[in-house]
């Protein structure tokens, strides 16, 4: 496998750890509570991520697909163009332009964190396999369609490395709201709250 896809395979390898280790660092009480100043909580930033990896996984089949039967094959390096690479440089923490996102991928509200984070990992798994069988295309000359706009197509690779990027950003805002949280003391006053050790419990027991 290439290094591109290695290193997008190492980076949703390194998403998931710390998603995991705020399950086990943090009670799901803490990773349900939306901070005061507004925002998503922890869990919802999960779920956000979840239903975006999963409205483009479609769209990257197509393209490989596509990419396949024309013949689109390259080692790299890739050239992603001025507004793939722009658009890549947006969506990286932390936050330069806030960019709302569709109303069909806001989370509802999350009660159980330990079912978003479930699908969180189900949704990288998937994408590891799209990422996987995307092996010896050109990843600058597939093209590949945006969920949001059938008009909107950016190079495959960039399609890749924004769900990375992506997932990096509501990383960073996952820790942001944890660190507004803290600092208003809930953390502190919670008391008798099920400790989210016992979300992994649950994923383990049910696989």
């Amino acid at each position: 496998m290439n290094q591109v896809l290695e290193g997008l395979l190492r980076e949703l390898d390194a998403l998931d750890a710390e998603a995991q280790r705020l399950a086990v660092e943090h009670s799901a009480a803490v990773l349900a509570t939306r901070p005061a100043q507004g925002g998503w909580s922890v869990a919802e930033c999960w779920e956000h991520v979840a239903k975006t990896v999963e409205a483009y996984l479609p769209k990257l089949d197509q393209a490989t697909s596509t990419g396949r039967a024309a013949g689109l094959t390259g080692e790299g390096p890739y050239s992603y163009g001025l507004v793939g690479r722009f658009f890549l440089w947006i969506l990286e923490p932390p936050v330069r332009l806030k960019v709302p996102a569709p109303a069909i991928l806001h989370p509802g509200p999350v009660l159980d964190p330990g079912a978003a984070l479930a699908e969180y990992l189900k949704q990288h798994q998937a994408l590891r396999d799209r990422i996987r069988a995307a092996e010896g295309l050109d990843l600058g000359k597939v093209r590949v369609t945006s969920p949001a706009s059938d008009k909107l197509k950016f190079p495959l690779g960039v399609g890749f490395e924004a769900m990375a990027a992506h997932g990096r950003r509501h990383a960073w805002q996952a820790r942001q709201v944890l660190g507004k949280i803290k600092g208003s003391g809930f953390m502190e006053r919670e008391t008798g709250f099920e400790p989210a050790t016992s979300t992994l419990a649950r994923l383990h027991s049910t696989n």
